[in-house]
């Protein structure tokens, strides 16, 4: 025995319960594609509120590492001592490099990066002339410029994260 399609037969209440369940996971299907959109958006949205925080964190805690390295080259300057300039160079132009990238994800930076940038490159020039110095060098004369790029971008990351502190204690989440 075979199933047989009669076209001509009335349809019955199994034909419209078919239809009804057709329709209904259609509708189920559409609903679910909905709320997964909606999903992904809001994952997105909270994806970039969490870069956003850690951006401004990490740009928080930056501001002392900004302080311990104008006090550090002050002091190698004040003792003439080019073991300690070279380390503070060298962690100013790491920090500096890292900063700039950070500011990237804020806009209005531009010139502060361009600092930041050429203050990084200028230290690590001066390293390279503390280093190669055949007699103790004079680290004043040495570092004299690049102390005072370091300074101002010191003064001006405290400007930033001033400004990211009242975004955070300003904000109607936190």
């Amino acid at each position: 025995m075979g199933w047989i399609f009669d076209g001509d037969a009335a349809p019955g209440w199994f034909d419209y319960f078919g239809m009804l369940v057709a329709v209904v996971g259609f509708g189920l299907t559409i609903w679910q594609t909905v709320k997964s959109r909606n999903a992904a958006e809001a994952a997105t949205t909270a994806l970039l509120q969490a870069r956003k925080t850690l951006v401004s964190n990490t740009l928080l805690a930056s501001q002392n590492q900004f302080q311990l390295v104008v006090a550090d080259l002050d002091q190698a300057i004040r003792a003439n001592q080019g073991e300690l300039a070279h380390r503070t160079l060298v962690r100013y132009s790491h920090l500096a490099k890292e900063t700039d990238t950070l500011l990237g994800d804020i806009h209005g930076q531009d010139a502060l990066r361009q600092k930041l940038v050429a203050s990084s490159e200028l230290a690590l020039d001066t390293k390279e002339k503390i280093v190669q110095a055949k007699t103790p060098p004079d680290i004043s004369r040495l570092s004299k410029l690049v102390s005072r790029d370091i300074n101002q971008v010191a003064v001006e990351m405290t400007s930033i994260v001033a400004t990211l502190r009242l975004e955070i204690n300003g904000a109607d989440d936190v």
